[in-house]
């Protein structure tokens, strides 16, 4: 399946509309039980086990973003979806915090890594995969400084060379693999390195999963305009 998403809160500071045609790909039917990313799924319906990726782009006066949300296709977490999109997600929100300049890509995540060992001493994993799974991506990042972000999705340049400076602009991007179960879980969103800190350009999109579920169970546009029958098409 492939879709369209034309949100215009993406980015709060935009003073026009957004242009958000980005093409998401969504492979919730491809593997039971969850997605293999950017594949191309069968045509079947969603399952109540499935997870839905949405990878987009909005732009603003040229510039754009890049952010990625899950949710799930029955509307409802299932249990062991919270589990690990609640671990990604305490694994972004380590790394987020800690973005500042003078502190390389290489630091942060380091930094990141001491802040987790309590999350993982109190997370109950519901399988070894999973717990396994956590633990890789804590130890190795799982990607989570991506690529620079600016007048591409996929900007020229790069930010890694050296300390992170203000005025950086980068994907936070990391993901977790259960390869037995084909599973691949992320967040994804895009920041600006300040003076200070660190401004999450995507942060009015929800990341807590009580409101991406909440978003989800909203009425959409097709529910707000109904697809017009075949006998008046005509």
């Amino acid at each position: 399946m492939m879709t369209v998403a034309h949100r215009q809160d993406a980015m709060p500071h935009c003073s026009r509309p957004l242009v958000t045609a980005t093409l998401i790909v969504v492979a919730s039917a491809l593997l039971p039980g969850g997605i293999l990313a950017r594949q191309a799924p069968r045509a079947s319906a969603e399952s109540a086990g499935d997870l839905v990726l949405m990878d987009y782009a909005p732009d603003c006066r040229h510039y754009v973003s890049d952010v990625t949300r899950m949710w799930p296709a029955s509307g409802t977490f299932l249990p062991w979806q919270r589990e690990l999109l609640q671990f990604v997600l305490e694994y972004r929100n380590a790394v987020m915090t800690r973005i500042r300049p003078g502190r390389t890509p290489d630091e942060i995540p380091a930094e990141a890594r001491e802040a987790m060992t309590p999350v993982l001493a109190r997370t109950r994993f519901s399988k070894p995969v999973y717990e396994a799974a956590a633990r890789k991506l804590v130890e190795t990042g799982g990607g989570v400084f991506s690529h620079p972000v600016g007048l591409a999705v996929h900007d020229v340049g790069s930010y890694r060379r050296g300390p992170l400076r203000a005025g950086h602009v980068f994907s936070v991007d990391p993901q977790l693999w259960v390869p037995e179960e084909h599973l691949y879980i992320r967040y994804e969103d895009t920041v600006a390195v300040t003076e200070t800190g660190v401004e999450n350009f995507t942060d009015s999109l929800p990341s807590e999963l009580d409101a991406i579920q909440d978003v989800v169970r909203e009425r959409g546009l097709v529910q707000h305009f109904p697809p017009t029958p075949p006998e008046r098409v005509r």
